[in-house]
Order: C-alpha cells, then structure tokens, then sequence
C-alpha cells in the first residue's frame, strides 16, 4: 500500500502546484495552507482533478481510475475475499505474486504521474524538479507534525 500512497501523495502535489500557480496568475496571495484543501479530497476526487493534466499520457488518467478502484478493493475486500487462500502455501504465493504485481503497477503509473503532472507544474513555477520535490516532502512532513 506504499506505493499507492505515493500515488496519492503524488496527486495532493500536483492539486497544490495548481492552486499555487493559479494564485500566482491572478496576482493573489494563499491565505490558507494550499495542503489543506487538497488533503480532504478523496483519492477519487483528485484523480478526477488531475486526469485532465494527463494529456502527453492520454492512457495515464484510465490507469489512474484503475487505480482507484484497485485501491479500494485492496483496502476493503481483497483479504475477505482470499482468506482461504491464505492457508495454503500455493495460494498465498499467488496471493503475493498478485500484490507484487499490483505494487509494480502502482509504481509505474507514479513515474509517469509524476512525469507528465508533478514535474511540469513544478517547472511551470520555476522549480526545479528535484529540488521541488525535496521541498515538498520537508513541508509535508512539518506540515503533518502540526496537524497531528
């Protein structure tokens, strides 16, 4: 599930680059944490927010829908559905070979989320890439630890 939290994670980014970048375009000032906002949107909600930015990967905002769905089946059924499956030896191995599957998806549509909607709206403000990214995660994180 960590790497579909780095989708997610990935997503509240590109909503904040957005509200930034909008607030700089009509000359105003954030007055509210830009993190706030996009923290209570469901994963669902910001897919459907971010998916119009998709447009060099035009297969990225389906996958990205496939992955809300998958999510929420991982999340809510997944181990009610395979309970027998986990008492046996063969079957929890393609129980895993699944997950590891899943996991390898989720890492791939992250790349390509973070190449075709995190790093262009970074760049869009002037930040470097890498060096913005740094910056966020050290903002998420002081920003976590306040609202704890």
């Amino acid at each position: 599930m960590a790497t579909i939290a780095t989708v997610e994670r990935n997503l509240h980014i590109v909503q904040v680059l957005k509200r930034i970048a909008l607030a700089r375009q009509e000359g105003r000032v954030l007055t509210a944490d830009p993190f706030l906002k996009a923290g209570r949107m469901s994963f669902k909600d910001l897919v459907s927010k971010v998916a119009p930015l998709c447009g060099h990967d035009p297969v990225l905002a389906s996958d990205l829908t496939s992955v809300v769905k998958r999510r929420n089946y991982l999340c809510h059924d997944f181990w009610y559905d395979n309970v027998n499956a986990t008492l046996a030896d063969e079957s929890r191995k393609v129980l895993l070979t699944e997950l590891l599957r899943d996991a390898e998806t989720f890492e791939d549509i992250n790349d390509r989320l973070v190449q075709t909607a995190v790093d262009p709206n970074m760049e869009a403000l002037g930040l470097d890439p890498d060096v913005g990214m740094s910056i966020t995660l050290a903002f998420l994180k002081a920003h976590a630890e306040q609202n704890k």
